[in-house]
């Protein structure tokens, strides 16, 4: 309307000069109002451009200084995988600067073999699914190799057009796959130590019991034909030397079993544990009705497991509880479950826990954690026997099934062994 206005104004000047003299006062009025009009709305339009370009300035300087010192190496590709723009970050990854490594290649400081990668990853994020991540491989100016953690995504292009270019964002883990190469190196020589050890527990314990079977043995031929003329000493220091052996002899067997738990772990399957516990203590029938044992099986689950191991835990752990009884009392053991759900992880993880809960002496709880350790004894050998190597079997196939083995007692009071299994099959 304006415009119309001055149009028909600058025609009338253009034929008549005099003519805006002649004009109606009302029509100069509304002249002079629709120009008043007309100044506020550019002045208003005039001070809005100027928010504007005051708000695109603040936009602009905030995405240069986030670009620019980001702690990530930022790189803007063309569609001919040329670099347009880099950060100063990317240039001391590089090793080069910026002004040279504008227009460059960024397969030139690629390593060959990550060429693909990168060409896969650009194909994802130009595919409509957005980031992009990969490892990739690069070499500097200096021709050191390093290795990237690289995160892609299609650049923006005009409206209407399709995305030629990619913004590109480089991590150095180079450190990070030293120190993992590292562990890994550290592991192995730990397994493979472990390994060493394992075989030569076996090899050892297997090979030791021939000669102490020998000595045993030949003390009994000894004592047979010649015990006769041993005065009392004598015959008492014979003795010591057979049940010596005689204990030597169990705990090369305990020995042997406790290597075995790692060198012939068995196949994993699922295992009743209610079966398992009973031919557990078809095992034990003869000491149980010996003791006079009373035990009690609640509901156990099924999980999966080694058989035979699982049979090996409740065997040491039933017999550990009729053996540590207190004098005159028969022993009662119980043997229940609580399956435990634990998530927070991403997913649910089901465990089970297995409670063996005895009535016998006890122990400090203090001690609690040397009743796991091999040929530890928390009560004398003159009172009760063994060699003090169930347990440690028990804590091994508990950790061997990815659980745990923890214990509760009070002198006096009985104990509690708590099994923590997983349900599922372990990753290990």
């Amino acid at each position: 309307m304006v415009k119309e206005l001055r149009r028909k104004a600058e025609e009338v000047l253009e034929r008549d000069p005099g003519a805006m003299a002649g004009m109606p006062e009302a029509d100069l009025k509304a002249l002079v109002h629709e120009l008043r009009v007309h100044q506020i709305e550019l002045e208003m339009q005039n001070e809005e451009l100027r928010r504007s370009q005051v708000e695109l300035e603040n936009a602009r300087r905030k995405y240069f200084e986030l670009y620019a010192f980001s702690p990530a190496a930022c790189v803007t590709l063309s569609g001919e995988g040329r670099m347009r723009e880099v950060n100063d970050h990317a240039c001391r990854l590089l090793g080069v600067d910026r002004d040279r490594l504008l227009g460059q290649p960024f397969s030139a400081f690629l390593d060959p073999e990550s060429t693909e990668t990168l060409a896969m990853l650009r194909r994802d994020a130009g595919d409509g699914k957005g980031l992009a991540s990969g490892e990739l491989g690069l070499a500097r100016a200096d021709g050191t190799k390093f290795h990237v953690q690289a995160e892609i995504a299609a650049a923006p292009a005009p409206e209407g057009e399709e995305p030629s270019g990619h913004w590109l964002s480089l991590c150095d883990i180079t450190l990070l796959k030293n120190l993992q190469k590292e562990k890994d190196k550290a592991i192995r020589e730990l397994s493979r130590s472990n390994k060493e050890l394992e075989d030569f527990a076996y090899v050892a314990s297997h090979d030791l019991r021939e000669p102490l079977r020998k000595i045993h043995k030949f003390g009994d031929l000894f004592f047979s034909r010649y015990g006769e003329g041993l005065d009392e000493r004598g015959v008492d220091y014979l003795r010591r030397m057979q049940a010596a052996s005689v204990r030597m002899q169990d705990m090369i067997d305990a020995l042997l079993a406790y290597s075995r738990i790692a060198t012939v772990p068995g196949r994993l399957e699922e295992v009743d544990l209610a079966e398992a516990a009973r031919e557990a203590l078809a095992n034990l029938e003869v000491e149980m009705e010996k003791r006079g044992a009373v035990v009690s099986l609640g509901n156990l689950p099924v999980l999966t497991a080694r058989r035979h191991q699982m049979i090996q835990l409740f065997q040491n752990l039933v017999h550990n509880a009729i053996k540590f009884s207190r004098p005159g009392v028969a022993p009662v053991v119980k043997i229940h479950s609580e399956l435990l759900r634990r998530s927070g992880t991403g997913r649910d993880e089901v465990r089970c826990a297995l409670f063996v809960e005895d009535s016998g002496i006890g122990f400090d709880p203090r001690h609690a954690e040397r009743a796991f350790v091999p040929f530890e004894r928390l009560v004398g050998r003159s009172e009760y026997d063994g060699v003090g190597i169930g347990l440690a079997i028990c804590k091994k196939i508990a950790e061997g099934h990815g659980g745990m083995i923890r214990a509760q007692s009070e002198p006096g009071r009985g104990s509690t062994f708590i099994v923590t299994l997983p349900v599922r099959p372990c990753e290990r």
